[in-house]
């Protein structure tokens, strides 16, 4: 008797639904899939339009979102020939650890933003800057707001770091990364799977260590953005 109660309910549910099914116009019918298909089409075309961003207008929207977010320093790295980048007396005496650099990568669709350390860090440390904030968080912004991954590797010059909380280059490079990552994570809510994070302490300078102005060069941290695949 219960089986059979069940399936008479059953069967009175689907009835109710055929007869409310067959008292609506077809005029509604026709404006409430009009009204679907219009939101699916609008979705797909705002969907389209994050996948087709092209490498040079995700750099300057990048680049928008750090002058917005108060970022004066900004430089274009592959517009500075290595000569002068090198040089002490030229327009390099701005990159000495205290801009922000825009490297785009020749081999990808793929394009860097690389912070001096002195910017984000103390020097042997890895506590966040509080004016350097609102850069990151542009940055985050842009990350959330889009479909790029991003992949912060932090970098060290060739001089030994020894004291209390870092016993290598290495392990002073991670957590600074970490630091960025961690704060993409929490403050602006990225998704985990968009991010990584790496460390390669002095293995990969821009220039050779041997004057005080290249290692504050290589005193980096780079935040590389990749498009999805």
């Amino acid at each position: 008797m219960i089986t059979f109660s069940d399936l008479c309910t059953l069967l009175l549910t689907c009835f109710v639904l055929f007869l409310s099914m067959s008292s609506m116009s077809k005029k509604a019918l026709k404006t409430t899939f009009r009204n679907f298909d219009s939101t699916v089409s609008s979705l797909a075309r705002h969907d389209a339009q994050q996948t087709c961003l092209t490498p040079e207008a995700a750099v300057q929207e990048v680049l928008h979102g750090l002058q917005k977010a108060g970022a004066t320093s900004v430089r274009d790295l592959d517009n500075l020939p290595e000569s002068e980048l090198g040089d002490p007396s030229s327009e390099k005496g701005q990159f000495s650890g205290t801009a922000i650099w825009i490297k785009r990568d020749k081999n990808s669709n793929g394009f860097s933003v690389v912070f001096g350390d002195s910017i984000l860090f103390d020097s042997g440390g890895a506590d966040l800057h509080a004016e350097a904030l609102p850069v990151l968080e542009a940055l985050g912004n842009f990350i959330r707001s889009t479909e790029y991954h991003a992949y912060v590797d932090g970098h060290t010059d060739a001089l030994s770091v020894h004291n209390e909380k870092f016993a290598t280059n290495e392990n002073l490079a991670l957590a600074r990364s970490l630091a960025v990552l961690q704060f993409f994570l929490k403050n602006c809510q990225v998704a985990p799977d968009r991010l990584a994070a790496g460390a390669y302490g002095s293995s990969h300078p821009l220039l050779d260590n041997r004057t005080t102005v290249n290692r504050a060069i290589n005193r980096r941290v780079e935040i590389i953005f990749e498009p999805p695949v």
